[in-house]
C-alpha cells in the first residue's frame, strides 16, 4: 500500500476529527471527556502550526492518519522536550 505524508491544512479538520472521534469515545488515550467542534481542531491545528509540525497520511487522496508535536511543559527544564501524538483510521491499524 502506498501512501503520502504532507504538512496538514486547516481544511482537514474534519477529516482528522473523524480519526480522533473512536479515541475519544472509546478510550482514555486522549483524556478528553467531549468531543472537540471542528471549530475548535481548525484552531488547534492553526496554533499548533505556528511552532510545529503536524502531518496527514493520505491513502488515495483520503486522510487516513496524522501525527503531531506539542511543547510537553511550560517549564525551562522541558525546553527541549515535545509531546508527540500519532493517530490512525481504524482500517489503518494493526
Amino acid at each position: 500500500m502506498n501512501f503520502e505524508l504532507r504538512k496538514v491544512k486547516v481544511g482537514d479538520a474534519a477529516a482528522v476529527l473523524k480519526i480522533y472521534e473512536p479515541y475519544v469515545r472509546a478510550s482514555h488515550i486522549t483524556f478528553e471527556t467531549e468531543m472537540p467542534t471542528e471549530t475548535e481542531f481548525q484552531n488547534k491545528i492553526e496554533k499548533t502550526l505556528q511552532k510545529y509540525p503536524w502531518y496527514v497520511a493520505l491513502v488515495e487522496g483520503q486522510v487516513v492518519g496524522y501525527a503531531y508535536a506539542n511543547l510537553f511543559r511550560e517549564r525551562a527544564a522541558y525546553a527541549w522536550a515535545l509531546e508527540s501524538s500519532i493517530y490512525l483510521a481504524d482500517d489503518f491499524q494493526g
